[in-house]
């Protein structure tokens, strides 16, 4: 039936719309009080240091985040020493802060044993308060240093350092990308930031989304000519009812190294309330005008769309997707096209 043909391909107009694919760090002199120590036999270096989220494994309550810290440890001594993650506590206000595994393994420290003369660097994660005052421990052993007695080397960290708190900002770049991709694809606004956050021409991929969503009407199901007016000005209704109507919650879940997992969350407008009004017009329509042509047909349907698409309201449930990101450049944010997220239109528009 040319009227069903025709609805079907307008759903999926918005269905099958894939987006074309969005650092600072702190100053150890400032942030660290004594960014050296040495022992017997040990020299501790801390090196940079900065906020992060902390990975899914982390025990992280809302709020909080987690710590970096750099270090390099050499070892003067005539004999090999083990180091391990065990040696090092971070305290705040006298509260042993819980350490946590890195999204990429990699990155941890799970111990080592460093040859005489030679030198490695690792780096720690806790779960912290940002803000907060921290002193890092390194207990060094007796039996590592010969001593009669445990002896602690002590390193204070000022979290509230100005150029650390200022790591926390770039933890949310891969958030502002997101929110410019929304803005310009699915809102229809002109993010000014689009290219300093996403790394990607604002005009040219605008235009490639658009012949994407323009290019499901040219395939099998339809034969002759496009009302491609009446495409656009849908497009436009949709995009202005989903900024009005649909307000979303973008969240960083996580970042590892150049890969970043966002979370979408909206309630979207239920537009599978059209169909029955679109057909039923449409009937009427062929009825009354049996020689009307396939365009003829097409053009109402976009019509009727546009005209009761103003009236289509939002779920009353939330959906959320998750994205993936790919750094590109200097804190700039792209969506990852080798990741699955054709899922992106699921919070805006559901056609069910």
């Amino acid at each position: 039936m040319v009227l069903k043909r025709f609805f079907i391909v307008a759903l999926l107009l918005v269905l099958a719309a894939a987006v074309s694919a969005c650092s600072n760090s702190g100053t150890v002199k400032e942030v660290v009080k004594g960014n050296e120590e040495n022992t017997k036999n040990v020299e501790i270096k801390l090196g940079n240091i900065e906020y992060q989220l902390p990975s899914e494994s982390a025990d992280a309550e809302e709020g909080q985040l987690g710590l970096k810290i750099d270090f390099s440890l050499k070892n003067k001594g005539k004999e090999s020493v083990s180091v391990s993650e065990s040696h090092f506590e971070l305290y705040s206000n006298d509260t042993k802060l819980e350490s946590y595994d890195p999204e990429d393994y990699k990155e941890g420290f799970s111990g080592t044993s460093v040859a005489a003369g030679k030198k490695i660097n690792g780096s720690l994660f806790y779960v912290v308060d940002k803000g907060s005052k921290f002193e890092l421990i390194y207990i060094v052993h007796p039996f590592i240093e010969g001593l009669q007695e445990e002896k602690t080397v002590k390193f204070e960290i000022d979290g509230s350092d100005e150029k650390l708190l200022k790591t926390v900002e770039k933890l949310q770049y891969p958030s502002n990308s997101v929110q410019a991709y929304i803005d310009v694809f699915y809102y229809g606004k002109d993010n000014l930031n689009f290219e300093k956050w996403t790394g990607d021409n604002k005009e040219e991929n605008l235009k490639a989304f658009d012949e994407g969503l323009m290019k499901a009407l040219t395939g099998p199901s339809v034969l002759g000519e496009v009302d491609e007016a009446g495409l656009k000005n849908l497009i436009a209704v949709m995009r202005s009812a989903t900024h009005e109507k649909v307000p979303t919650k973008i969240v960083t879940k996580s970042i590892s190294k150049d890969t970043a997992i966002v979370e979408v969350t909206a309630k979207p407008l239920e537009a599978g309330v059209l169909k029955p009004v679109v057909e039923e017009k449409a009937q009427d329509f062929i009825t009354s005008n049996p020689n009307a042509s396939e365009l003829d047909v097409q053009k109402l349907a976009f019509k009727t769309m546009a005209d009761e698409f103003k009236n289509v309201q939002p779920s009353d449930e939330d959906v959320t997707i998750e994205l993936q990101l790919k750094k590109v450049g200097d804190d700039q944010w792209k969506m990852d096209n080798d990741y699955k997220n054709e899922d992106f239109s699921k919070p805006f528009i559901n056609f069910e």
